[in-house]
């Protein structure tokens, strides 16, 4: 490349970084040559639980009531006020969707090694009532999945599990609350080869496993599942 066209280029790349400033999705402030999605400070301060080197681990405890469970991880642990809790935050109220899809990316590059998921057919993100999705416009599991499916090489499909039923929040609900609230909340979309798959199903954060016990339970329909679940993470039990 030529002094010229490197001089041109380097001035296109001031004007936009002016123009769009790169943000970091935890603390948003702007980033620096070569920091992408997350600033290294609030990079360090991540706490990545590793859990898909180890089995069972927190994530396959709390979900040990899914019978037909193979393999569960989250990347992150979950923190009220960290940085964990302030992305999630961007990506479902600020449309952050690029950023769910880059963690997805990135949780996926790190799912790559794991045996467990060698035999892997779909991956399924947890589906969001139509009223929720008419309000917020998005699903961001759907972001995660696309990512997760970009770099495990899986097909993803939003048109597994249909939600049927709107719920309340679950913010405030203990474990049997959020089970109860749950009931019935899903059901499969018709005409679809499950039998014999192994499904991952995939959410934001995992907190009581309710929501993805309810996804399980309407999946285990089929003969032979075998599910996997993925959050990017999870909570203080």
């Amino acid at each position: 490349m030529s002094a010229v066209r490197k001089i041109v280029k380097r001035t296109i790349a001031d004007v936009l970084h002016l123009l769009y400033p790169q943000l970091c999705i935890a603390c948003h402030t702007h980033a620096v040559d070569g920091e992408t999605l997350i600033c290294l400070a609030c990079e360090s301060k991540l706490e990545v639980t590793n859990f898909h080197e180890q089995y069972p681990n927190e994530c396959s405890d709390r979900l040990q009531s899914i019978q037909c469970l193979a393999f569960a991880a989250s990347m992150f642990r979950f923190y009220p006020a960290g940085q964990v809790q302030e992305m999630i935050h961007q990506i479902k109220y600020g449309a952050q969707t690029h950023a769910a899809y880059q963690l997805g990316l990135r949780f996926g590059t790190m799912l790559k090694s794991q045996d467990r998921l060698k035999d892997l057919d779909l991956i399924v993100p947890i589906p969001l009532h139509i009223r929720k999705l008419r309000r917020r416009g998005f699903n961001q599991s759907d972001f995660l999945a696309q990512g997760l499916s970009e770099a495990l090489h899986i097909p993803w499909s939003k048109n597994t599990i249909k939600r049927v039923r709107y719920t309340e929040s679950q913010t405030a609900k203990n474990r049997m609350d959020r089970l109860k609230n749950m009931e019935n909340a899903f059901t499969l979309v018709p005409n679809q080869d499950l039998h014999h798959k192994h499904i991952m199903l995939v959410d934001d954060v995992l907190t009581t496993g309710a929501t993805v016990e309810a996804c399980a339970i309407t999946l285990n329909q089929k003969d032979n599942l075998r599910i996997s679940v993925v959050t990017l993470a999870i909570a203080a039990s």
